[in-house]
């Protein structure tokens, strides 16, 4: 998928759906998350999750989503829908020729990233691209790819929606059945609805890409140059673009993978990464809500094993954000680290227990401010019939951060009725502290 590359993340496997919908009560000792005056609360609320994946002549796609409709017997917030979905859809007119591809993402986004995540302190983001591809063989061995796409996000609350336009060329040489290389050109430009306030620009970048599969191992190389032109200025802004990205297969049911990248970066492309190395589901996603454009730079480790009796998931990652318009954006600079632990064990057929945990780091280097979140629980299922059972699970959240910049401490109970289908009831999203 030559337009959609850095966002598409169907893999070459189909899987069937599976789903759960859920009914559950929490007690929490602190809605608000304040650093004082702590109000406990009974919330309430439903939700669904599914998780599909097919690969077929003229169909390919992948569809994740976590959403939970939430309420309380306080009047502190308003009843509303968190979590997110992330999909990607290609359709084949004509297979391996002619595909028309369609890419989405929605959830929700801090309004100020400083802040504790409460429903005061969220907006709905949502970003759709679609457009067709066209590959043309040259040679047994040679294919050129042309693609276009049109794209739209959105803010429920920031002011910052834009509109985008893109264009790309690759040119592809198979070196082996196994090894590809490539060289892509790519244009795109941007502009936003208020042009009273934000400035448009166009964005041009080229880079050679190599990749190889392997029994076990899949190696993907990228290397290039980003140029931003933004229409108020005289001067371009650049950046190195690089990308490694090695996945391992471990064993029979495990994975690794080991990512090291450099990009020009939105709001946009940062929330879809995000999501794809977190998982769907949970509060809003920890990026800044911006028109700018900043320079992404990032490390990731994943490893993940779903043995018939054990799930382990456990991850890290570092990002680091520059803007380029260091005067108008520079304030939201920041390095993040962020790691994740969960780890799930079979006891019986119908009982399941399970630690989940995670901890983020944040530093906005221009503000001289930082702050450390760290969440965890424990967790225990019980299936009563094949496709329904009870899930009840407590975890303790805490923030650094001051009075005045979203520090809190605060307990949570949730007990919750699902019923599933597949792998669901192991999907195990359903976690407390995500109101």
């Amino acid at each position: 998928m030559l337009a959609f590359a850095a966002a598409s993340y169907a893999q070459d496997v189909d899987r069937p759906l599976s789903a759960y919908v859920t009914a559950f009560g929490e007690y929490t000792d602190n809605i608000a998350r304040t650093f004082d005056d702590e109000k406990s609360a009974l919330i309430y609320g439903a939700g669904v999750g599914f998780d599909l994946q097919t690969n077929r002549r003229r169909v390919r796609s992948k569809l994740q989503g976590d959403l939970s409709y939430l309420d309380s017997d306080e009047d502190l917030y308003e009843s509303g829908v968190l979590g997110q979905v992330l999909g990607n859809v290609e359709l084949s007119a004509i297979p391996d020729r002619l595909s028309w591809l369609i890419d989405g993402a929605y959830g929700q986004i801090p309004v100020d990233e400083r802040l504790a995540d409460t429903p005061a302190n969220r907006q709905d983001f949502t970003t759709i691209r679609t457009g067709p591809e066209l590959t043309v063989p040259l040679s047994r061995r040679t294919t050129l790819q042309l693609g276009g796409s049109y794209a739209t996000t959105n803010y429920e609350i920031a002011l910052d929606d834009f509109d985008r336009v893109e264009g790309a060329l690759s040119l592809r040489y198979r070196l082996s059945p196994r090894q590809t290389i490539s060289l892509t050109g790519a244009t795109t430009d941007t502009r936003f609805e208020r042009e009273d306030l934000f400035t448009d620009y166009r964005q041009d970048r080229g880079f050679l890409e190599w990749s190889a599969t392997g029994a076990r191992t899949t190696l993907l190389v990228q290397a290039g140059y980003d140029v931003l032109e933004e229409d108020d200025q005289d001067d371009n802004s650049g950046s190195t673009i690089y990308n490694v990205r090695v996945t391992r297969r471990v064993g029979q049911r495990g994975t690794v993978v080991l990512q090291v990248d450099q990009q020009l970066s939105d709001t946009s492309s940062a929330f879809a990464r995000r999501v794809e190395f977190t998982g769907v589901g949970g509060g809003a996603v920890d990026v800044s809500p911006s028109a700018g454009v900043f320079r992404a730079r990032s490390g990731k480790l994943h490893y993940r094993t779903s043995a018939r009796q054990l799930q382990i998931d456990v991850g890290a990652m570092y990002e680091e954000d520059r803007y380029v318009d260091d005067d108008a954006f520079g304030a939201n600079d920041r390095d993040l680290v962020f790691s994740s632990l969960a780890v799930f064990k079979i006891m019986s057929p119908s009982v399941l227990a399970g630690f989940f945990g995670d901890v983020t780091k944040a530093e906005f280097v221009q503000e001289d401010f930082e702050y450390t979140e760290w969440d965890a629980g424990l967790l225990g299922a019980w299936r009563i019939l094949p496709s329904l059972g009870l899930q009840l699970s407590a975890g303790r959240s805490k923030r650094s951060g001051g009075l005045e910049r979203g520090g809190f401490e605060e307990n949570v109970v949730r007990l919750s009725l699902f019923y599933a289908t597949g792998d669901a009831p192991l999907s195990l999203r359903d976690r407390p502290g995500r109101h």
